[in-house]
């Protein structure tokens, strides 16, 4: 029984052996290389079919591109232009705001001139209106004015005279 299995397992390491022989002779990737070009050879390459045609007619070519209308229009309307902000500085020429101050917080308010006329000015706070402009902010900088247009908001600052 010993026997047996002994000469199974030469046989079994015999096998091995002879396949690891045949391997070495005989690769399987120039196995693959020769049937490439077996095949290449059976399909042996043309030559190439080049039509050459007499000069283009561009006339008939210009009428045929020319009858098509909708080949012109563009592929994306174009966007609606910018709206031009509006020149606050403009609509403030003349309007001086004086250093002149009363209260505090929400409720201060400074004098402002809006004109050459207008020597004693108006004490105007922050939601007052002037020249269709409302008062935003007052700081001890500038006063800013704001101006809704076209549902975008626009703000101003008109600067405050230092002492």
């Amino acid at each position: 029984m010993e026997r047996a299995l002994y000469m199974a397992g030469f046989a079994v390491l015999a096998l091995a052996a002879a396949l690891l022989a045949a391997n070495a002779v005989r690769s399987p990737v120039e196995a693959r290389h020769a049937a490439f070009e077996d095949l290449l050879a059976g399909n042996a390459p043309s030559a190439p079919h080049i039509r050459v045609t007499p000069d283009l007619e561009y006339a008939d070519v210009h009428r045929a591109i020319s009858a098509q209308p909708k080949l012109w229009m563009p592929l994306v309307e174009a966007p609606p232009p910018e709206k031009q902000a509006p020149d606050m500085a403009k609509l403030l020429q003349g309007v001086e705001v004086t250093r002149d101050k009363m209260g505090s917080g929400e409720t201060l308010k400074v004098r402002i001139r809006a004109g050459k006329d207008d020597r004693r000015g108006q004490w105007m706070g922050k939601g007052d209106k002037l020249k269709g402009m409302v008062i935003k902010a007052i700081t001890d900088d500038a006063v800013v004015f704001g101006l809704t247009k076209d549902g975008v908001e626009y703000t101003h600052p008109l600067p405050r005279p230092t002492r």
